[in-house]
């Protein structure tokens, strides 16, 4: 309640007592007429105003960017009959973070897919018994996975 009664006592314009006087002036002659540390301290909170306003309009940006990239995603992934097609639409699509969900997976199925087939006959089993086709899921992996943490680390930036 002292705060409301201090608060009031410092909207009185000087030869006036009551508050409602100082509601019809302007505003500029307000800030005009007020001290060097209120107009300091009015900058500044307009300047944390304007961009606390501008990043909320750029994650609305970003977020909308990212929802359509994956409803173009989604569409392309219910469309296509192989998976092939789907990693071909990848790179136009780096916002969305199904994406690197898709890639990741890929990688992964493919590489275990691998497991039952036969080796190359001129490369035959590489290091740790491995095939080729399972070093070449291997790019496919870490691209997914990176993909999903920049998509981590972008909504975590504010």
């Amino acid at each position: 309640m002292r705060t409301l009664g201090l608060f009031l006592l410092a909207l009185q314009v000087p030869g006036t007592g009551t508050p409602e006087s100082a509601t019809g002036q302007d505003l500029l002659q307000l800030v005009a007429r007020s001290s060097p540390v209120s107009k300091i301290v009015l900058g500044v909170l307009i300047l944390f105003s304007v961009t606390s306003w501008a990043i909320i309009l750029y994650k609305l940006w970003t977020l909308s960017r990212a929802e359509r990239q994956s409803s173009a995603f989604l569409d392309v992934f219910r469309r296509s009959s192989k998976f092939s097609e789907v990693q071909a639409v990848c790179p136009s699509l780096p916002s969305s973070p199904l994406v690197g969900v898709f890639l990741a997976g890929y990688g992964v199925v493919r590489a275990i897919g691998e497991l039952f087939r036969q080796p190359d006959a001129h490369i035959g089993f590489l290091g740790f018994g491995t095939t080729m086709g399972q070093w070449l899921s291997v790019p496919l992996l870490i691209a997914g996975l990176w993909l999903i943490g920049r998509a981590g680390r972008d909504s975590a930036k504010g």
